[in-house]
């Protein structure tokens, strides 16, 4: 059996539901730089967390780092 999609009204930020919990996934995307097909750099472009909303899980991606404070 499963859950109905988790809905935030986005339209309004003070009628979301708020979160209680942030886990970092460990789950990132890179960024790679090539030339002449050599690798010269790579950087982290962003990460996945997930944000405890009631008794479900919210996938967040974020160029930033998120915080508990982070609403």
């Amino acid at each position: 059996m499963h859950s109905p999609p988790l809905r935030l009204d986005c339209s309004d930020p003070n009628s979301a539901e708020s979160y209680s919990r942030v886990v970092d996934t460990g789950l990132q995307e890179i960024e790679v730089e090539i030339r002449k097909g050599v690798e010269e750099n790579r950087k982290v472009s962003c990460g996945y967390s997930a944000l405890l909303v009631g008794d479900r899980y919210l996938m967040v991606k974020s160029s930033k780092p998120i915080s508990n404070n982070f609403r």
